[in-house]
């Protein structure tokens, strides 16, 4: 495994054991993660999950622009946003003495983004007034109303929500330990939106040290579902009675994205009787 390789599984296993401190006691190589890329922060909101079916869940993408252009008189400046943004903040500083409006239009609306009115200026931050959640929008049409002041843009923010959508199957698998002491089976994680996220694929239980499975990283691009290949390998003596053993795919946020509580998560049992 190459350095590059062995930092990105060290990112997300640091993630793992942020989010809700849960250590395995497997091997890492039984350890699945599906990587996707993309600019997201994490603000969501869970709305099924478990054994029972779909997990969907619906997270923000957020995007900073670093701006720096300065608007002395009326006028407006378009900038382009993520496709379907429902929010835009601002930052910069007003200066001079009277008045600074502005203003997000969206379709035949206006939006009031930021207003100023005094002598001195001042500095402001992530300024949303009445566009923290607005209409769909692609590009930013902002209107700049000014008496007497100019205002220096310092950043633009956007914010465009995206709902996630996962599955595990089977969710239930038998295994007959006198039959079958050794096989293989496949868990297939599905993607109902098509999105590109990451997902740990992960086992406890009694005989966790029985499965493993190989790929150890896979890109998962917004492809409808990936497969992964488990072999069971039990032990030579096992006493009589039934083991229960839970495989777990649970959705990791990027960087710098965290989740309050728990992340979402799918889970399949896998029993193995004797």
């Amino acid at each position: 495994m190459n350095k590059d390789m062995e930092k990105r599984f060290e990112r997300i296993h640091k993630k793992i054991e942020e989010i809700d401190n849960h250590k395995t006691s497997h091997k890492s190589g039984n350890t699945i993660v599906f990587v996707i890329m993309g600019i997201l922060l994490a603000s969501m909101l869970v709305f099924a999950g478990g054994i029972t079916g779909w997990v969907t869940f619906s997270e923000d993408t957020i995007k900073n622009n670093p701006e720096n252009f300065v608007v002395e008189q009326t006028r407006t400046v378009i900038v382009d946003a993520i496709p379907g943004s429902n929010a835009l903040l601002i930052s910069g500083e007003v200066r001079g003495e009277g008045k600074a409006s502005v203003f997000l239009l969206v379709g035949d609306k206006k939006y009031l983004v930021y207003h100023y009115e005094g002598k001195n200026g001042e500095k402001f931050t992530d300024a949303c007034y009445g566009s923290c959640s607005v209409e769909k929008f692609d590009k930013a049409k902002l209107l700049f109303e000014l008496e007497g002041t100019k205002v220096v843009v310092t950043n633009i923010k956007y914010v465009a929500p995206r709902l996630i959508g996962f599955d595990l199957s089977p969710k239930k698998l038998i295994i007959d330990y006198k039959k079958t002491p050794a096989m293989t089976f496949d868990v297939t994680v599905k993607n109902e939106y098509e999105k590109d996220f990451d997902v740990i694929l992960f086992v406890d239980g009694p005989l966790s040290d029985s499965f493993s499975w190989t790929g150890s990283l896979v890109h998962f691009n917004g492809e409808k579902q990936k497969t992964v290949r488990v072999n069971v390998v039990l032990p030579d003596r096992l006493d009589k009675g039934e083991y229960a053993n839970k495989i777990t795919a649970r959705y990791i946020p990027p960087d710098g994205r965290n989740f309050v509580g728990s992340s979402p998560k799918e889970e399949m049992i896998v029993l193995v009787k004797n």
